[in-house]
């Protein structure tokens, strides 16, 4: 199937909300729309060949989406008639637009993620684009994802911390909200299975999808 999918213009009906009720939160583009086929939309993969979900890489004039303002080039395609997207790779994407009878739910966020990372140090809020390493992310801003044991003894973001030292793992583990980083990987289940289901590790999360999350650093 082609890199992109071209729907001419029917009807279209938007509502944009700012933020779930059951927490607070800052939200900085996040849109629910009903849209009636076709669409007009050309959707491209946020990471190449990889199950990472799409984005909005152009809105065509002739299409229904191009009457919703509130839908932007660079958007993240989060669901698809509450389907979870963003660890979905292009073809199963497609298949879901493609199945959904019409009118069609999507919900898109913004390019960026407004973090709130809690650590040794307080609160800190800081905006990261999606498809970015949570790890790179946090360390490039002086973040303790260490303490100072996994200082001396971590991967350096290879996913195999502590193994080639008696086999400590998860040094780099964190907690997570407000789900903006899809699901746990298999791989990652040894390592911090035994934290809690919202546990990650930052060297294998990326950003993905929704408008603002939670890191609490330093996971145990």
């Amino acid at each position: 199937m082609h890199r992109s999918l071209w729907f001419a213009c029917l009807v279209a009906s938007t509502a944009a909300f700012m933020a779930q009720q059951q927490r607070p939160r800052t939200t900085l583009h996040a849109v629910d729309v009903s849209l009636e086929k076709p669409l007009g939309l050309v959707l491209e993969e946020n990471v190449r060949d990889a199950p990472e979900g799409l984005y909005v890489a152009e809105i065509d004039s002739d299409g229904s989406a191009s009457a919703c303002a509130d839908i932007k080039v660079d958007d993240r395609l989060d669901a698809v008639n509450g389907v979870d997207t963003t660890s979905m790779g292009f073809d199963d994407v497609m298949d879901l637009i493609v199945d959904a009878p019409s009118p069609v739910q999507l919900q898109f966020s913004g390019p960026t993620c407004q973090l709130t990372v809690v650590g040794p140090k307080g609160e800190t809020t800081f905006e990261v684009k999606k498809g970015a390493n949570l790890r790179k992310e946090l360390l490039a801003r002086k973040q303790d994802v260490y303490d100072f044991k996994g200082k001396m003894m971590n991967c350096n973001g290879g996913g195999q911390c502590g193994n080639q030292s008696g086999g400590q793992c998860g040094l780099c583990a964190v907690r997570v909200a407000d789900g903006a980083f899809g699901p746990r990987y298999e791989w990652e289940e040894r390592h911090v299975a035994k934290i809690g289901a919202d546990a990650r590790l930052a060297c294998q999360t990326t950003v993905k999808g929704g408008d603002a999350a939670t890191v609490t650093l330093q996971a145990k």
